[in-house]
């Protein structure tokens, strides 16, 4: 069998009055109090990704759209699987149902709307009046320096059950969340709320609820898992501050460091002028080269990572 080879005639252009063009822009502000609201029980919901836009081609339109909370959950016995919620301006998740269980949350708050954290909003959010809740992985984040004051990335009964925690500023400053998790106690107008103790530098990790209400770290220590805040055998205090303040490029140290010290010698030796210390996921230590804001930085001390300096820059010596 041959195909004889068929010489195809061009398609003709249309007419003028026939060639259409596309309309212009014409985008509508909308208002969703929630992108998702369940009131049913025993509802399961499997890989969903709630967004509210945070960029466009409008002209940035899209914040003068109003989303209030990504998904709602007031019916009981829901359970959900690969939640992600992003930039709506209330609670990305509120739940108010109970025996309700989340396996993996991302969330991107919405770093474009600087009231949020002011209005006391959060990432993740199940109401004080819920007696029983579990959650696996939940996290939220940050991205770039405009939104601060949040005070939490998770805000949960202290009844809850929720596994591996973590909080994360990615281009900011960790200190714009306040905590990692606030528990509260019968009601919202009672909570006690925790820094988390795994401090990567950019990110906070917490094992577990259970955790925080024990040695705060699951380490079976009494220290939270703080390491030593008071080592200064070879420095003086004026080497060191808690606090993740202190910017610049930064290269991470090989090994491990028990205490701020050795990775205030392992500063020394390289030729840093700085040094950024953590205590928990291997005691890791990292060296700057140069601080941007100079030194000392301002001091927080809920966070869990310890910086410094070496001797000789400021009022820094050897003990």
């Amino acid at each position: 069998m041959s195909c004889a080879r068929q010489s195809l005639s061009p398609i003709p252009s249309p007419p003028p009055s026939c060639v259409l063009t596309a309309p212009p822009p014409d985008p509508k502000v909308t208002r969703a109090d929630a992108h998702v609201e369940i009131n049913a029980a025993g509802v399961m919901v499997d890989n969903t990704w709630i967004w509210h836009a945070d960029h466009d081609d409008c002209g940035g339109l899209s914040d003068s759209c109003y989303s209030g909370n990504g998904m709602t959950v007031n019916g009981d016995d829901v359970t959900v699987y690969g939640l992600k919620s992003e930039h709506t301006m209330k609670d990305l998740v509120y739940w108010t149902g109970e025996n309700g269980s989340t396996y993996l949350y991302q969330s991107e708050l919405p770093y474009q709307d600087s009231t949020f954290g002011t209005d006391g909003f959060v990432g993740y959010h199940v109401d004080a009046a819920v007696s029983s809740h579990t959650g696996y992985g939940i996290g939220c984040y940050i991205i770039g320096g405009t939104l601060w004051n949040v005070k939490s990335g998770i805000r949960v009964p202290e009844t809850a059950s929720i596994t591996n925690l973590f909080i994360l500023v990615i281009a900011g400053s960790l200190s714009q969340f306040e905590d990692l998790v606030c528990l509260t106690k019968g009601s919202e107008s009672s909570d006690t709320c925790y820094p988390g103790v795994d401090n990567q530098g950019i990110g906070i990790y917490q094992p577990s609820i259970d955790s925080l209400l024990t040695d705060d770290d699951g380490s079976g220590s009494d220290d939270g898992g703080s390491g030593s805040d008071d080592d200064t055998a070879l420095y003086t205090a004026d080497c060191v501050v808690k606090s993740d303040s202190l910017t610049g490029v930064e290269s991470m140290a090989p090994g491990t460091y028990s205490t701020w010290s050795k990775c205030a010698e392992a500063a020394e030796a390289a030729g840093a002028m700085y040094w950024k210390w953590g205590a928990t996921c291997g005691e890791w230590c990292s060296l700057v080269k140069e601080d941007n804001e100079g030194w000392p930085v301002a001091e927080n001390t809920n966070n869990q990572v310890w910086v410094g300096t070496v001797p000789g820059n400021g009022d820094c010596a050897r003990a």
